[in-house]
């Protein structure tokens, strides 16, 4: 099987707006769709002097209190679902870093939503967004 092709959906600056904790990207992504996403720059998460590139910093002052414990404090998460107001256990939750390709699990479709990977009373409160291209598979 060779390489996919892919076709940018959207560039987005995540956070997008001050006090927001999950940024909606995509209104809706559907189960088994194959995606990719691309980002650049820094941000500062609450109480890091230092900015934080989107794969995160495992060492930084706060580490260990992160909402998604599969990732390091500050790097770029992901969720699939149906709330921007809060995660919900039937929610798809995932990595992203700088970069990364997934397949949305076929039991799960809804929103899409980014976010710093910080303790969730502080991950509304994060400066400096990224920049975050989402690309599908053709």
């Amino acid at each position: 099987m060779g390489q996919p092709t892919w076709r940018e959906l959207k560039t987005i600056d995540v956070p997008l707006s001050a006090g927001t904790a999950w940024t909606m990207a995509l209104e809706y992504v559907n189960a088994g769709r194959l995606l990719k996403f691309s980002a650049t720059g820094d941000w500062r998460p609450e109480g890091v002097t230092s900015p934080i590139e989107a794969d995160g910093d495992p060492l930084a002052p706060n580490a260990g209190s992160e909402f998604f414990d599969s990732a390091p404090f500050g790097a770029l998460i992901g969720r699939v679902g149906i709330s921007s107001a809060a995660a919900t256990p039937t929610d798809y939750t995932f990595p992203i870093g700088r970069t990364a390709v997934l397949t949305v699990p076929q039991d799960k479709n809804g929103a899409l939503f980014l976010a710093v990977n910080d303790h969730p009373t502080r991950m509304g409160k994060v400066t400096g967004p990224l920049k975050v291209t989402i690309f599908e598979a053709l």
